[in-house]
């Protein structure tokens, strides 16, 4: 199937928007399962020293 530059360009752009969308919406849960991570390795550190 043969896109002329038009296509590739439209088609390009709308991929991008939905991982741009995509990517807005997974960022914060990231962040959150990060700072969950990294509260939970402290939490596992303070139980090391006692």
């Amino acid at each position: 199937m043969y896109l002329n530059s038009g296509e590739k360009t439209k088609r390009a752009f709308l991929t991008y928007q939905t991982l741009q969308e995509s990517y807005s919406v997974c960022l914060p849960n990231l962040y959150i399962l990060r700072d969950l991570f990294c509260c939970r390795r402290h939490s596992n550190k303070k139980e090391d020293i006692s």
